[in-house]
C-alpha cells in the first residue's frame, strides 16, 4: 500500500512540473525523505515515474515540434524581466542580470539545503547525523537509510517539504506576482514553527503579505520581503528538532489500541 501510494504521488508530482517547474523546489526535501524511508533503489525507480510522465506528456509535443519542445519546455537559463520581480529588486538591473549573480544564487541555493539536511533535516530524524545516514543508505541500497524509518512524523515530513520549498523562494532570482501561490498556503504553518512571540509571527506574515501587495515592487518592499522570508527560514532552523519531536500517528494509534 505504500508502494502504491508513492507511485501515485510521484505521478502527481510530474504532473505539478509538467505545469509549472516551481514544484522541483520540493524536490530535493522529497528525495532526502525517500532516501530514508525506502532506500535508493526504489528512490531512484519513484524518480523515473516522473520522468515517465513527463515523456508520456511530451509525446505529442514532440510529435509535431520536438526542437521547439526541447528547448523551451524546460528553460533553466530563461532570465525575467527586472521590471517585474517581487525579489531581490533591491539589486542594481546590472548586477540582478549578470551570470555572476545568477551563479551566486545557485551556490547559497544548494549550500543552504546542504546545511538544512546536515544540521537539521537528519538530526530532527530520530536523532541520525547525515552521515550516517548517508553511510547507511549507501553501504545497502535496498534498505532504507532510517533506522526506524516508520517513525518519521507526519509534522517533520511537511517541515522538511516546506523548508525547502522556501530555501528555494528566498534564492530565486525572480519572483512575478503570482509566484506568491507557491507558498502562501504555507505561511502560517511555518511562522507558528519558529520560537518567535505571537506579535512577531503575526508581524512577520503582516510583512510578507505586505510585499507581495505593492506594485510595481520598490527596493524597500523587496527588502521587506527578503529581511521576513529569511527570519521565517531562521526561526523554523531554530526550533526543527523541538517541533518534530511528537510521537508517530502511527504509535499513536498503536498505543491507544493496546
Amino acid at each position: 500500500m505504500r508502494c502504491s501510494k508513492s507511485h501515485i504521488t510521484r505521478c502527481g508530482n510530474s504532473l505539478a512540473l509538467s505545469i509549472k517547474m516551481n514544484i522541483l523546489l520540493f524536490f530535493p526535501a522529497l528525495g532526502f525523505i525517500y532516501f530514508q524511508t525506502v532506500g535508493v533503489l526504489k528512490t531512484i525507480n519513484l524518480m523515473l515515474i516522473i520522468v515517465l510522465v513527463q515523456a508520456w506528456l511530451a509525446i505529442p509535443f514532440l510529435l509535431e515540434f520536438p526542437r521547439e519542445y526541447l528547448s523551451k519546455a524546460f528553460e533553466f537559463k530563461r532570465v525575467f524581466e527586472y521590471q517585474w520581480t517581487v525579489n531581490w529588486r533591491m539589486v542594481p538591473q546590472s548586477t540582478f542580470l549578470s551570470s555572476g549573480f545568477a551563479s551566486s544564487l545557485t551556490l547559497l541555493h544548494l549550500s543552504t539545503l546542504a546545511w538544512f539536511a546536515w544540521t537539521r533535516w537528519s538530526r530532527a530524524s530520530r536523532g541520525d547525523s547525515l552521515i550516517s545516514l548517508l553511510v547507511r543508505g549507501l553501504r545497502n541500497w535496498n534498505r532504507p537509510a532510517a533506522i526506524r524509518p516508520d517513525q518519521l512524523t507526519p509534522d517533520y515530513i511537511v517541515k522538511v517539504c516546506f523548508t525547502s520549498n522556501l530555501i528555494g523562494i528566498i534564492c530565486a532570482r525572480t519572483l512575478h506576482y503570482q509566484f506568491y501561490s507557491w507558498y502562501a498556503h504555507q505561511i502560517v504553518f511555518l511562522a507558528w514553527q519558529t520560537p518567535y512571540p505571537i506579535f512577531l509571527r503575526i508581524l512577520l506574515m503582516l510583512s510578507i503579505e505586505y510585499s507581495w501587495n505593492v506594485f510595481p515592487s520598490t527596493s524597500i518592499s523587496s527588502t521587506v520581503l527578503l529581511l521576513s522570508n529569511t527570519s521565517l527560514l531562521v526561526g523554523t532552523w531554530w526550533s526543527f528538532d523541538q517541533s518534530c519531536s511528537a510521537t508517530p500517528v502511527a504509535v499513536k494509534k498503536k498505543h491507544k489500541v493496546t
